[in-house]
């Protein structure tokens, strides 16, 4: 689970991208499906990235009002 929270820990998607590269080639000796569900994933899952930055908190979140996102 760590892993997979450095990719969302990156500044830009492309650098996201290439985290997320670099997870799944970790993953792929001990965990091959994991690995090759997350190349399947990684366009829908950083999907929000093609936004604006400062809208990347509130897209992530479940409640559009949340006070954590800066939007309540």
């Amino acid at each position: 689970m760590a892993m997979l929270k450095t990719i969302f820990a990156q500044d830009s998607a492309k650098a996201a991208r290439e985290q997320w590269a670099s997870v799944a080639d970790t993953l792929r000796e001990r965990y091959p499906k994991r690995a090759g569900l997350m190349n399947e994933a990684h366009e829908n899952v950083l999907a929000y990235m093609a936004f604006p930055r400062e809208h990347w908190p509130q897209i992530a979140s479940t409640n559009p009002l949340d006070p954590s996102t800066g939007s309540g």
